[in-house]
């Protein structure tokens, strides 16, 4: 991230201070303890990453902050360690943060139900501080995953986006990789993402940013004039990308139809063309090629279809419920899909029914496939974590499972 001034560098307490005015997400009035722990605990439980925690807070202010907040969910807490860090600009590394967010949920958590389910194996990925996390891509080569973080509105030109890189162990082994914060880069609300060679392909409001995938320096920018919402990039043949805008503007009531729907190619020498456009697409969101032509999700009307290179679809099953938003194609033919509307992870199976790989996914946004692992990495978009889903034996109903 850009560098910070001497007077936002706040220390972890004053984030924590915040959030317990009213931050949503914390424990239920009714479970917590209406006095409170007695007066005379003043020191921080025992635990691995108690010292982090000390350092990062007690320098300013008494253990009593933190005692007194005991049960507030996992959730909370890691979203009240990230805000001290993007909000407040505290410089805690990206392993510290991990510790500290841990030490909090081992030791002033409470057990929610709800919660705990939804979390199953994927404790060690969502302690790092992802900012409303839209796409996920796994990179073989490296075996690390790369996440686009919009930090903020998907249709914000802030300047404030950036791109994670983590290791498959959930090891935050850089959070603002690339960072529209950093003197040189332009990166805005960063969404899908595609790697070519050695270049990095990340859709951004109105643009294709190309970044360096060794050094994660910009290389150049490919505006799309006509377009309002660039959502997904996909590999292409013969070192082209395929990049969708779904057609998409906003207002104070939310989002607005453009009807500017179109799924273009671009080639190795940045030259583009649209092979389709038209309301006729349902406002296309994933993509991902296979043998035959490229695959399309749909965000408006819930469809999938197969496109030629001349723009010609093929209508293909439909999922059971709509809002599409990531597809991957597994070495054996299958389809994965995620569907906000569903609020699942869908497997279009070889016999073209569909089953859910995971029925109960709040806001599934554009997913990865990790070939090494068989896992299916999902982000979740209002939640700012990223879950995985082991592909292995999936059947209805299958649960997350971890490392």
């Amino acid at each position: 991230m850009g560098a910070q001034s001497p007077a936002a560098r706040r220390p972890l307490v004053a984030a924590v201070l915040v959030g317990s005015l009213g931050i949503a997400g914390g424990c239920r009035e009714s479970d917590r303890p209406v006095s409170g722990p007695p007066p005379y605990v003043r020191e921080l439980k025992p635990g691995e990453g108690k010292l982090h925690v000390e350092s990062a807070c007690l320098s300013c202010h008494n253990a009593r902050t933190i005692i007194t907040l005991e049960g507030m969910t996992k959730d909370w807490w890691r979203f009240d360690v990230c805000k001290m860090r993007h909000t407040f600009g505290a410089e805690v590394s990206d392993v510290d943060t991990a510790k500290i967010i841990k030490y909090l949920e081992d030791n002033y958590s409470w057990p929610d139900p709800v919660e705990d389910r939804e979390r199953t194996g994927t404790d060690v990925i969502e302690r790092v501080c992802y900012q409303t996390p839209e796409s996920v891509l796994y990179h073989a080569p490296e075996d690390v995953y790369l996440v686009s973080n919009i930090n903020g509105s998907p249709l914000g030109v802030d300047g404030d986006g950036f791109i994670s890189k983590i290791a498959a162990d959930g090891t935050a082994l850089d959070l603002t990789w690339i960072s529209g914060e950093r003197e040189g880069t332009v990166l805005n609300a960063p969404k899908g993402m595609a790697i070519q060679g050695s270049t990095l392909y990340v859709a951004d409001l109105t643009v294709v940013r190309k970044f360096d995938l060794r050094t994660g320096g910009p290389t150049g920018n490919i505006p799309i004039p006509g377009s309002t919402f660039l959502n997904d990039v996909c590999e292409g043949p013969n070192g082209s990308v395929y990049v969708t805008d779904t057609g998409l503007s906003g207002n104070t009531e939310g989002f607005v139809n453009t009807r500017t729907d179109a799924v273009y190619r671009i080639e190795a020498d940045d030259r583009y063309r649209a092979i389709a456009t038209g309301t006729v697409l349902g406002q296309p969101n994933g993509c991902v090629a296979v043998p035959g032509g490229l695959v399309v999700v749909t965000f408006g009307s819930g469809e999938v279809y197969r496109l030629d290179d001349d723009g010609t679809r093929h209508p293909m099953p439909r999922p059971p419920r709509g809002v599409l938003d990531g597809v991957v194609a597994l070495g054996d033919g299958r389809l994965v899909i995620s569907s906000f509307g569903g609020q699942a992870i869908y497997i279009l199976r070889h016999d073209q029914t569909y089953e859910a790989l995971a029925p109960l996914v709040d806001n599934p946004a554009d997913i990865a496939w990790d070939q090494k692992r068989g896992r299916i990495v999902v982000p979740q978009f209002m939640k700012s974590r990223v879950v995985y889903f082991n592909l292995d034996g999936a059947t209805a109903g299958a649960t997350p499972t971890g490392p």
